[in-house]
């Protein structure tokens, strides 16, 4: 059987929530079925050979901002072509898109809706495309994975796709690279060696839920010496708005606002927190809760969407929507020794429960029952 892979979506070089499951699906997918062909537009540090790469859709002049608004219209014209040509027996997307018509058995990864259930989060394109083109590509396809069963229950009431269609195959966390690792030179760089810090993550998106974080750490301010440290990708304007609001709250000088974090220096901040606190409003998955745990630090997560699936009894759940909730959550856990220790421990017997050659070897097992 030959696998045709499609990872064009899959185009930064700070990859968040999609890319990080791509490369890693990929890579764990490559590892135990050597029939496989992948079509991307850069290449990301796929293990295969290049005669099994092909690069498409590369960046053209002057349309850098634009170029994914051509990628549907190459799926749909130039893509079966090429999927003939290369006699391949099923295409697997990775990330929820594809063609409408695919000219061989198609698998579909989907991470979660959020296009739909928060649009104000997604650019137009995006919403236009979950509400009237990823429908079409489901309903033909011969198999839908959810990553999560919150987003399997999700498709089902939003698409109305049949449930014994869908499959649920939980994404993972690399264990190369997330494991508990003191690094003092990344903390002397990031202005954090010697503080008592609390770590969030993420972009700045209204579900991410960073301003009721931020309202729970200035009630709590005065019974906790600890500084609080928000990474990710965000824009200028962006971190002057979540500073702004750190003034208000009387809690600038204990906000500190990190940029994107190679893995590495994730591994530092994750490794050295007292805590990890993940509030999301909705999220399909959570693979930073998986990471968190893997370092050795205690989880507070949001009791909404995929999270406690994710999470499990091994970490605090709140509700992310209470700022009281919050706050005492937090306070439950980095004022007891033995709280910390009783959720570390805990977090290190959760994670053995997920990764990516298990997750990899479903998708195979799946794959064989399609017939092509």
């Amino acid at each position: 059987m030959r696998l045709g892979i499609d990872a064009t979506f899959f185009g930064s070089s700070q990859p968040t929530g999609l890319g990080i499951y791509t490369c890693n699906m990929i890579n764990a997918l490559i590892r135990i079925h050597k029939k496989t062909e992948i079509w991307a537009s850069r290449d990301y540090e796929f293990s295969i050979d290049p005669a099994q790469l092909h690069l498409v859709l590369q960046r053209l002049p002057g349309l850098e901002r634009y170029a994914y608004l051509l990628r549907p219209l190459w799926m749909e014209t130039i893509f079966p072509k090429q999927l003939r040509e290369s006699k391949i027996d099923i295409l697997y997307s990775p990330v929820p898109g594809g063609m409408r018509h695919c000219p061989v058995p198609h698998l579909v990864t989907v991470h979660d809706l959020t296009p739909i259930a928060v649009p104000g989060d997604s650019p137009a394109p995006v919403v236009w495309n979950f509400r009237y083109r990823l429908p079409r590509i489901l309903q033909n396809a011969a198999a839908v994975i959810a990553v999560s069963q919150h987003t399997k229950n999700d498709i089902c009431s939003f698409y109305g796709i049949d449930e014994n269609k869908i499959h649920v195959i939980h994404g993972a966390y690399s264990q190369a690279h997330f494991f508990p690792e003191i690094d003092p030179e990344s903390l002397d760089r990031f202005g954090l060696e010697g503080l008592p810090y609390i770590l969030a993550i993420g972009s700045a998106n209204h579900r991410k839920n960073f301003s009721r974080l931020l309202k729970a750490i200035s009630r709590i301010k005065n019974n906790i010496t600890h500084h609080l440290v928000i990474a990710g990708p965000r824009s200028p304007a962006e971190n002057r708005k979540i500073q702004k609001k750190a003034g208000q709250l009387g809690i600038s000088d204990r906000l500190h606002l990190l940029p994107y974090l190679s893995n590495k220096e994730l591994r530092a901040l994750y490794s050295s927190a007292d805590l990890f606190v993940y509030p999301s409003l909705y999220e399909g998955f959570g693979i930073p809760v998986l990471e968190a745990m893997a370092c050795g630090t205690p989880v507070l997560a949001a009791n909404t969407s995929s999270i406690p699936e994710v999470a499990g009894n091994a970490a605090l759940l709140i509700d992310p929507n209470d700022t009281e909730s919050i706050a005492s959550g937090i306070i439950q856990i980095i004022t007891n020794h033995d709280v910390i220790k009783y959720y570390t421990r805990l977090g290190l017997k959760r994670i053995q429960n997920f990764s990516w050659e298990n997750s990899a070897n479903r998708l195979i097992k799946l794959i064989s029952t399609i017939k092509t």
